[in-house]
């Protein structure tokens, strides 16, 4: 589990989210967040070792920006963990999953797309297939006004 000391230092919660609240709005904390509710909104956590952590419980509805992210939960949105994603068993995700490490448990759900970031290596890969698609794009107009010409 992630809460060993040896993989992470912040084992503790500073924030909880309890099981009979709801939260609209979007959330930006340090340090741990504990969420047993409902939250409407997007969760961002700050700082490189600051820790979501979502209950059997617990339910998010909008994306969840952190480094280390803990699902045992719902999530409706997508998922951003910078350093460690661990999905425990009850853990059902309706949105896009972007790790650069992952602990998968038996029984967690994801509907959506698992995108494997290594740090850096994302962005030129965008970068790439967007200019791989504008040439595309120009060798198909260039072809096309070909086309017009030799018919015209």
């Amino acid at each position: 589990m992630i809460w060993n000391k040896e993989k992470h230092d912040s084992e503790r919660i500073d924030t909880l989210v309890a099981q009979d609240v709801v939260i609209k709005g979007d959330l930006e904390f340090s340090g741990g967040i504990q969420i047993d509710g409902r939250v409407v909104g997007t969760i961002k956590g700050l700082g490189d070792k600051s820790v979501v952590r979502i209950t059997s419980k617990g339910r998010v509805e909008g994306h969840i920006y952190a480094p280390v992210i803990v699902i045992n939960g719902q999530v409706v949105g997508n998922v951003y963990s910078h350093t460690l994603l661990e999905l425990d068993a009850d853990a059902h995700i309706d949105g896009d999953v972007h790790y650069q490490l992952m602990e998968m448990t038996m029984g967690a759900e994801v509907n959506g797309r698992m995108v494997h970031e290594v740090l850096g290596v994302q962005e030129q890969k965008s970068e790439q297939e967007l200019d791989a698609a504008t040439r595309s794009q120009l060798v198909a107009s260039e072809s096309d006004d070909d086309s017009q010409l030799s018919t015209g």
